[in-house]
């Protein structure tokens, strides 16, 4: 929903994400439009790491196992990807230290 001010409200409340725009007494603010679609994503990009991770997972268990790799886990086996989209998924679902 647009305000007055050219703001973009994303989400079921007006508290979720805010691009764009003055919006007195809301939790989140974003610079733009975008950004704000981005965040309004975020679980189901979430999501979609945590399945694209344990298919890689998957691929380095088969590598193991196909390559008799002496004393290698399938975590040594992960490419690159892989590491990056765990180390995402880790951020993402870190918990929140409060003041």
């Amino acid at each position: 929903m647009d305000d007055e001010d050219g703001g973009f409200i994303i989400g079921e409340d007006e508290e979720v994400v805010v691009a764009g725009g003055s919006h007195e007494g809301l939790k989140y603010g974003v610079l733009d439009e975008h950004n704000g679609l981005l965040i309004a994503a975020a679980p189901e990009l979430l999501e979609a790491a945590k399945r694209a991770y344990r298919f890689f997972e998957v691929l380095a268990k088969k590598k193991v196992r196909e390559q008799e790799h002496d004393g290698a886990s399938a975590s040594d086996c992960l490419e690159p990807e892989a590491i990056l989209l765990r180390d995402v998924i880790e951020k993402a679902e870190r918990p929140i230290l409060k003041e």
